[in-house]
């Protein structure tokens, strides 16, 4: 089992959190699964570290398709509850991109950076590692993307870069190494990818500085 840091949720973690810790736990030994470090201020929800998978930034949201308004878009996500004011949120693959940038700019910060980015050749200045990102929405299923009214949310939701709430149920029952090969498929990345220890040990200390009880 992944080892997941901190060890267990807070209270007031949301379902749609505790089944995605649940799941993310089973993923192999090598992994790390952080929930909810700071990072720049921000707080992404899960960060996925892997030595021949990358970094995943996975964003979770509990939204329910018909709370979801006509007006939305690939930037903005309007949520309608009935005798409540509609509230706008990023789109949550904005929202786990805008956490991979900003795990970016940590480690160029960072006294380790010359251990995180390429120095030299065609690829100097990037990580020598990939950073993808997804978004798991808990409460929305694939048959429920195409609403009653004529809304089709695969059209703001793409299925390649997120996974559904029906999905999510099949892969409760799954090997660690079956879970593993579905959120390959929402990585942005194509190549072999090989992390060394430094490299993971480096980005640890980045995204969570007090690992002494880990």
């Amino acid at each position: 089992m992944a080892t997941m840091i901190p060890s267990s949720l807070k209270k007031s973690a949301s379902e749609g959190e505790k089944r995605t810790f649940n799941l993310l736990s089973k993923l192999p030994d090598e992994f790390l699964v952080f929930h909810e470090p700071m990072i720049s201020g921000l707080f992404p929800d899960f960060v996925i570290v892997g030595p021949k998978f990358g970094v995943m930034i996975v964003e979770v949201k509990g939204w329910y398709p018909n709370n979801i308004d006509i007006k939305s878009d690939q930037k903005k996500v309007i949520i309608k509850e009935k005798n409540k004011i509609p509230i706008s949120h990023d789109h949550p693959l904005e929202q786990a991109r805008k956490y991979r940038n900003a795990l970016i700019d940590e480690c160029e910060k960072h006294k380790f950076s010359q251990i995180i980015f390429n120095t030299s050749g065609s690829h100097m200045g990037k990580p020598k590692f990939p950073i993808s990102y997804m978004t798991i929405l808990s409460n929305i299923s694939t048959t429920q993307l195409n609403r009653s009214d004529g809304v089709d949310l695969s059209l703001l939701f793409k299925k390649e870069r997120t996974l559904f709430k029906d999905q999510m149920e099949e892969l409760q029952n799954k090997s660690s190494l079956e879970i593993l090969h579905r959120l390959r498929k929402f990585c942005l990345y194509s190549w072999p990818v090989s992390m060394s220890e430094e490299e993971i040990k480096a980005l640890k200390l980045i995204i969570f500085p007090d690992l002494s009880a880990y």
